[in-house]
């Protein structure tokens, strides 16, 4: 008799221990999806914002790092530029070259860090929704983890465009600014043509998605 209640109250002891503990440990666990359900909610708050900044082409973390080219310089380099392919004098042209390496590489400059820091927090956006998954409740596909990472890659695909089209640019204009002909840069004119096409193919796709994401 006294063993078959030392035997009850064993069983007792150890179910009140589990009923306890499991008590605690779903206290716990309720807890850390809380706490990271509104870091989840924070970060798509910054991902959010950094897609639009980078679609208006304007960031004031990037702003202090890269510093926009002077008012006058930018407007005499746009015009330069503009009137290339209608034919500039010499001094035109050394201008244009001088203004090219001061102005021309500032916003794809300033796109590609944007660009960066977007993939950045993407990334961190998509660890804590995966580590959230695994809590339950919630799937990964919830989130639009899947739309935010490819417009992550096409944002860099448009970033790295930008550049090559910023090189055929340099080619262009250099070739032109040490007495080439209009015939010396066909090729690179062609090129850029080339780039330009895809470019704009590319961020389109890019707009799309992130005006999906952001009215989502």
């Amino acid at each position: 008799m006294k063993n078959k209640q030392l035997i009850i109250g064993l069983l007792v002891g150890v179910v009140s221990v589990y009923a306890v503990s499991s008590f605690i440990v779903k206290e716990k666990l309720d807890g850390l999806r809380v706490r990271l359900d509104e870091k989840i909610s924070i970060q798509h708050n910054v991902v959010k914002e950094l897609a639009l900044s980078i679609s208006v082409r304007t960031d004031d973390r990037v702003s202090s790092i890269i510093a926009e080219c002077p008012a006058n310089e930018s407007s005499q380099y746009d015009r330069l530029l503009s009137s290339l392919d209608k034919g500039l004098t010499k001094a035109e042209m050394q201008g244009l070259n001088i203004l090219f390496e001061r102005c021309g590489s500032v916003p794809a400059s300033r796109r590609a860090t944007m660009t960066l820091l977007f993939d950045r927090e993407v990334s961190f956006y998509s660890e804590l929704v995966q580590q959230r998954a695994l809590l339950g409740d919630i799937e990964a596909t919830d989130y639009n983890i899947a739309k935010w990472i490819t417009l992550a890659e096409r944002e860099k695909e448009v970033s790295s465009l930008f550049f090559d089209l910023l090189n055929s640019q340099r080619q262009i204009i250099s070739t032109l600014a040490t007495g080439g002909s209009l015939k010396d840069v066909e090729p690179y004119q062609v090129e850029a043509g080339k780039i330009q096409i895809e470019l704009s193919t590319i961020a389109d796709s890019a707009s799309e998605i992130r005006s999906a994401l952001i009215q989502s």
